[in-house]
C-alpha cells in the first residue's frame, strides 16, 4: 500500500474530532515545552504534525514552527486554516523532500 495515499485519504475523508489520535488540550505537551526555554526565537520541529492544533497553540507563543507529515492534504489543511495568522508567514511547502514540511516564520 501506498503510505502517503493511505495518509491523504485518512486526512480527505475523516473529521479532526474523529481522528482517534486528535486532542483538544495539549496542556500536557505544553507542561513538557515549559520545562524548555521558549522565546521568539524558538524553532519547533513537529514531525508527523498531521492538522494539529497545537501548531496553533505553538504559533500563539511566538514559536517559528517547522511542520511535516506524509499527508499534503493534512499540509495544505494546515495552511489553509493558518492562511489569515497575521504573525507568521508560511512558506511554500518544500517538495524535495519525501515528505511534505511547511516552514511558519515570524
Amino acid at each position: 500500500m501506498n503510505l502517503e495515499f493511505h495518509w491523504n485519504n485518512i486526512f480527505k475523508n475523516t473529521e479532526n474530532k474523529d481522528l482517534g489520535w486528535w486532542e483538544n488540550d495539549f496542556s500536557q505537551t505544553l507542561k513538557f515545552l515549559e520545562a524548555l526555554t521558549i522565546n521568539s526565537n524558538t524553532n519547533i520541529f513537529l514531525a508527523g504534525s498531521g492538522t494539529s492544533n497545537l501548531v496553533d497553540e505553538l504559533i500563539n507563543q511566538n514559536c517559528n514552527l517547522i511542520l511535516n507529515d506524509i499527508s499534503a492534504v493534512a499540509l495544505d489543511k494546515v495552511k489553509n486554516r493558518l492562511q489569515n495568522t497575521p504573525q507568521h508567514s508560511i512558506s511554500p511547502k518544500t517538495t524535495t523532500f519525501p515528505f511534505g514540511f511547511i516552514f511558519l516564520y515570524k
